[in-house]
């Protein structure tokens, strides 16, 4: 199955990533030379690399602020941290044939994760999100960069299919009677 790869898919589940895998298995994987994952957090690396290691996914970097960049790798996930560092040489991003943002919707117009997918020259890129920016011009600057909306699944269907947890979202407004009120000085060693 051959497939336009400028895609930003807007999906609500956090594990966003395992769902594209098991959907999408590309003949043209094994064409790839470096896939590039990024994700908003040092977490996330570390989860995000040891997910793909369980999907049977060989190769797999970190590069964050203790896992150096590794040019040899197939897959290698990073956090947008490390890809903002002046340390950071985001030449080595021109090579990459397949990208892949989690939590694209973080992508807004004229932030600085811009100025690092300009680095990036493959049209093979995936968005993912649970959430679209609530300003048009946000939107239009992701679907600038990944190109339009293709599919969209509805969390509770990924519950269903056991993607996400069963969860259930209360919203608890706590008063307190007594308030503290704290002197600097008294809080000082």
């Amino acid at each position: 199955m051959k497939i336009d790869y400028r895609h930003f898919k807007k999906m609500e589940p956090i594990s966003q990533l395992k769902y594209f895998f098991e959907i999408y298995q590309l003949p043209e994987l094994e064409e790839l030379k470096k896939i590039l994952v990024i994700v908003p957090s040092l977490q996330l690396v570390e989860q995000t690399a040891e997910d793909f290691i369980s999907y049977g996914l060989e190769n797999v970097s970190k590069w964050s602020g203790n896992n150096p960049y590794n040019p040899g790798a197939l897959i290698t996930v990073a956090n947008t941290s490390i890809l903002l560092s002046k340390k950071t040489d985001l030449s080595v991003l021109v090579d990459v044939d397949l990208l892949l943002v989690d939590e694209v919707h973080s992508v807004k117009k004229g932030n600085e994760i811009n100025n690092i997918l300009r680095f990036v020259e493959t049209s093979r890129r995936y968005g993912f999100t649970g959430t679209l920016p609530s300003f048009k011009i946000d939107e239009w600057n992701i679907i600038g960069r990944f190109g339009p909306i293709v599919y969209e699944e509805k969390t509770v269907n990924l519950k269903q299919q056991s993607y996400v947890s069963n969860f259930r979202i209360i919203i608890l407004h706590i008063v307190h009677s007594f308030v503290p009120n704290f002197e600097v000085d008294k809080l000082s060693p």
